[in-house]
């Protein structure tokens, strides 16, 4: 285990280093990932003794392959199921299984409700990155960003096994504290100030954004997507709690 000082006093990462940061395709946003982490923790943990740390760590790990050491098919599973997360031989795996469930259900979701043309008339070519980031600006006033960016002030040896260098790691978990540490209309507006971009988006359009999602997190029918998608996984997390406790039930007898 490898202890990091918290990003507040460390220089290491900067805003124009989030601007570097590549696109995630059909992905939900940090913020995201960890609101449902902790949802299926409240749904499932008494299934499986999981702990939290290496859990959430875990959670935010597939997508270090945003940094380039790693492919994306090696940090993500396709047709993972909850019964498969419960059952994971370690925290840290559960919480990389929960990743990649939350990826392709979210994914399904926001094309069968058609959220997309919601929204087409604000971004046309960048419109799945700005619905992952009106969905952590909605979120970020009904959490509490900051508990979860502690769970990273270390890494783990479930994160080093990968073969990933550690000043990687260390980079990862200082972005996510970075972008944990404010809203994502605020850090937008940082880096327009610096003219860089954010992802693949240009910096003409990241200006754009930085006052357009404010207004979008304030739209009922935004706040109603994100209000149907949290609680379409607890629906998902309880049903799946329900039956690995009857699956249990009859084993021990």
């Amino acid at each position: 285990m490898i202890y990091m000082q918290n990003l507040r006093t460390l220089s290491i990462i900067t805003v124009t280093t989030l601007g570097m940061i590549p696109n995630i395709i059909q992905a939900a946003a940090p913020l995201t990932h960890l609101v449902l982490a902790e949802k299926f923790l409240e749904k499932l943990a008494s299934s499986n003794e999981i702990e939290e740390q290496p859990f959430i760590v875990g959670n935010m790990f597939p997508d270090i392959r945003c940094l380039g050491e790693i492919s994306r098919e090696e940090t993500h599973e396709v047709g993972v199921t909850v019964e498969e997360v419960v059952r994971s031989p370690s925290s840290f795996v559960a919480g990389v299984r929960l990743h990649s469930l939350v990826d392709e259900v979210r994914e399904n979701l926001v094309v069968k409700w058609k959220i997309y043309d919601c929204i087409e008339q604000f971004e046309e070519k960048h419109k799945a990155t700005l619905l992952k980031l009106i969905e952590d600006e909605i979120l970020y006033d009904q959490t509490n960003p900051e508990y979860f960016a502690h769970f990273l002030d270390i890494i783990l040896e479930e994160e080093m096994s990968m073969g990933i260098p550690l000043k990687t790691h260390q980079t990862w978990h200082l972005y996510l504290q970075r972008y944990l540490s404010q809203k994502p209309s605020e850090l937008l507006s940082a880096l327009s100030e610096t003219h860089r971009g954010f992802l693949d988006i240009p910096p003409s359009t990241i200006q754009m954004w930085s006052n357009l999602l404010p207004k979008l997190s304030e739209q009922e029918y935004l706040q109603n997507y994100v209000d149907d998608l949290l609680s379409h996984f607890s629906e998902i997390f309880q049903k799946s709690h329900s039956k690995i406790e009857i699956y249990w039930n009859i084993s021990e007898k």
